[in-house]
This record gives C-alpha cells, sequence and structure tokens, in this order.
C-alpha cells in the first residue's frame, strides 16, 4: 500500500520486486503509474514512511489473488483496475461481503 503524503489516497498493488525499488519507480515519474500521475498532477508527495506492506508472497498467482482481494477490501482511490478478476462468490467467502454493483462494472470493465 503506497499512500499520498498530502491527501493519504491509497494505492494498492503487487510486485516481485524490492518494495523500495517499486516505490522510487512510482514516485520518480518515469514508469507509467497511478501514484506517479497523482504526485505529479497535483503537486504532492509522498515518501517510505507511507508505504505499508500488506503482505508478502513469493508466487504469482496467489500474489494476484491477494492483491486484488486487498483491492476489494481497501477500495484504493488511486488505483486503476481491480487486479486479477475474481469471481464474487470467492470475494463474497473471503471477505464476507457480496461486490457492489459499481465493484462488478469496474471489474467487468478491466477484464475485456
Amino acid at each position: 500500500s503506497v499512500k499520498c503524503g498530502d491527501c493519504q489516497q491509497e494505492y494498492v498493488g503487487e510486485t516481485a520486486r524490492a518494495v523500495g525499488t517499486r516505490f522510487k519507480e512510482h514516485i520518480g515519474g518515469k514508469y507509467n503509474s497511478a501514484v506517479s500521475e497523482h504526485l505529479a498532477n497535483n503537486h504532492h508527495k509522498t515518501d517510505l514512511s507511507n508505504v505499508k506492506i500488506l503482505a508478502q508472497e513469493d508466487r504469482w498467482l496467489p500474489r494476484k489473488i491477494r492483491e486484488a482481494i486487498q483491492i476489494h477490501r481497501r477500495k484504493p482511490a488511486l488505483n486503476r483496475d481491480q487486479g486479477i478478476e475474481i469471481p464474487p462468490i470467492l470475494l463474497q467467502l473471503v471477505t464476507g461481503r457480496l461486490p457492489s454493483s459499481r465493484d462488478q462494472n469496474a471489474v467487468t470493465k478491466t477484464s475485456r
């Protein structure tokens, strides 16, 4: 999780690389990321104190699933998508609630 240091809007993502390396890419503007776009467009800043590792997973698919579940739970404002598509019934089992129609529309749009 990366939070903006100025407005506290959040981004949730996954990476297999070191968190510091990925964070530098997000804030450096070298890569087109939702975080770098937010920081540049709003003249905001953030630093490593606004980064939190939510879970660790070496395997690709479980890491993608964890990311999607965290996006579903946290509803981060800076995310552009919902992560890997997870059937609504499985999200209900994991999180205890069904996705809203807003969630369903976002999943449908990102999976096409």
